[in-house]
């Protein structure tokens, strides 16, 4: 008779991430959940590294946009791998100056300029 130990699974989770209208996107990344008995990210000879993307889209209402994070290249002996929970990316209002052409003037009670 043969005993068969299988991998257990690791879900690879988004990890909630924003940005101000119109910069460019952060990366993204994951974190792992599922690991057995006192194994961790560091202990457990993973390499390779997750899939991250969010939903398109550039604006503020629109937001927030989901992420997720699919297993890409990770590996390890002892783990299998799964998409696991989603996250939110949030796009948040950009700040505006509004500076006034010093060189401009009026003389009190006239008609305002252009």
């Amino acid at each position: 008779m043969t005993f068969g130990i299988t991998p257990a699974t690791l879900a690879v989770n988004a990890v909630a991430n924003s940005k101000v209208f119109g910069t460019l996107d952060p990366a993204l990344s994951a974190t792992l959940s599922g690991f057995q008995f006192s194994d961790d990210s560091t202990n457990s000879g993973i390499t390779g590294s997750a899939s991250c993307s969010r939903t398109a889209g550039e604006t503020v209402l629109g937001s927030p946009y989901t992420i997720t994070c699919a297993p890409g290249t990770l590996s390890a002996a002892n783990y299998v791998f799964a998409t696991g929970t989603t996250a939110a990316f949030t796009i948040t209002v950009a700040t505006v100056t509004v500076t006034p052409n010093s060189a401009q003037s009026k003389v009190y009670g006239a008609v305002d300029r252009a």
